[in-house]
């Protein structure tokens, strides 16, 4: 009796486990994608052409909003080139040596118009997944020079928080730069910060012109906060530990 009572409790154990595994799972996927720079794009600049502007829309997932604007503006020297290559799912920056310039991509929805924004067009997002993430992600698989990348979250135009990327230079293989949402600070000029469960536009470019910068990123995104990643590992190691028992 006592035997048949043991392995009920086990196998109740083990439901539960699997069940907030699960659960915790299901949260941590909840993570939101703003960009995996899947859908192409092409811009540059020069002393003849200084600023180029240009919107791609996407039927699919990997573009918040569905649309990516940008404006790639040139300062000094020679040419400045955005790519984003969907075959290899990059956004890639090039400046010239000596050259100046910068880039500024906008997430505010659907409107098909780089050039003006609308800061409640992805119509009050939830970039905390109901509390489940707690930090921004940028991906950057290389960067030859020291640079500064800004992003900036909006709820409306009245309420924006920012925080800066320092990149050190030097980077030649995958490397995760991660800011906590509460490192976010209010943007200079707007009446309040943001509200990441209610946000409305996001951008990203540089939070000082570069020179001569080569810069490739890989994606941008939001991430949970490690303990649900914890649960995550705790649940894995008791449906682990249960199946060594009953063996």
């Amino acid at each position: 009796m006592r035997s048949q009572f043991s392995s009920l409790n086990r196998c109740a154990a083990a439901l539960f486990v699997v069940s907030a595994v699960l659960f915790v799972t299901s949260d941590v996927a909840k993570a939101k994608l703003i960009d995996s720079f899947e859908t192409g794009q092409s811009l540059a600049a020069s002393s003849g052409t200084p600023v180029d502007s240009s919107t791609v829309d996407t039927a699919g997932t990997d573009i918040i909003g569905g649309e990516r604007d940008t404006v790639v503006e040139w300062l000094a020297g020679d040419n400045v080139t955005f790519n984003v290559n969907s075959g290899t799912a990059r956004l890639n920056f090039s400046l010239d040596t000596d050259t100046n310039g910068t880039f500024l991509i906008t997430w505010d929805g659907d409107d098909s118009d780089a050039s003006s924004d609308d800061y409640t067009g992805l119509g009050g997002v939830d970039l905390t997944d109901g509390g489940a993430s707690d930090r921004m992600r940028l991906d950057v698989l290389f960067d030859d020079l020291p640079v500064d990348l800004l992003v900036r979250v909006w709820t409306d135009a009245d309420n924006a928080s920012e925080v800066v990327y320092s990149l050190g230079g030097t980077i030649t293989s995958s490397t995760f730069f991660d800011e906590l949402f509460t490192s976010f600070t209010q943007v200079s000029g707007t009446s309040g910060p943001a509200d990441f469960s209610n946000v409305g536009m996001i951008q990203l470019g540089f939070a000082s012109v570069p020179t001569a910068t080569d810069l490739t990123i890989n994606s941008i995104h939001t991430v949970p906060e490690p303990g649900s990643f914890a649960l995550i590992g705790l649940g894995l190691a008791g449906v682990a530990t249960f199946r060594r028992r009953r063996r």
